[in-house]
């Protein structure tokens, strides 16, 4: 899926081109009877800006058991359901002791970040997630999507 998603302007003739063929990738994939892929992926009037970027070499998806001693200039950390709220519990309370283990893994991935960090969290927990941010002194700008 992210070879599929990946911007080449080589293959792409505009950045509305890119849009149309990842809202066709994605669109299959949500949920029936929810937000419509054009509600969750709207044009942006700055996507060609934001495409005409020179590529990374290599893969940028990586596990985070291989970016242990490896800094990025933005890093996106994805986190489901379970593990957020399992995380959240842990950070907040210091239990259950299962969670912790997690928690160990997400901070490896998120320190590697040097000058943006996105952690993608489900709704259920983002308001959690965004006021222990907020209660270090981070800045947080939620994006519901």
């Amino acid at each position: 899926m992210v070879d599929a998603l990946r911007y080449d302007p080589g293959r792409f003739a505009t950045a509305d081109a890119w849009h149309d063929h990842a809202r066709g990738l994605l669109a299959p994939l949500l949920p029936t009877g929810g937000r419509s892929i054009n509600q969750r992926f709207r044009r942006n009037a700055d996507l060609a800006k934001a495409l005409s970027w020179a590529p990374p070499s290599g893969h940028c998806a990586r596990t985070i058991h291989s970016v242990k001693g490896r800094e990025f200039p933005a890093v996106c950390v994805v986190m489901s359901s379970r593990t957020a709220k399992g995380i959240l519990d842990y950070l907040m309370t210091g239990a259950p002791a299962a969670s912790s283990e997690e928690a160990r893994k997400i901070y490896v991935g998120a320190s590697r970040a040097q000058r943006l960090l996105v952690i993608a969290a489900p709704k259920s927990q983002a308001a959690r997630l965004a006021s222990l941010f907020e209660a270090t002194g981070a800045t947080v700008l939620p994006v519901a999507l």
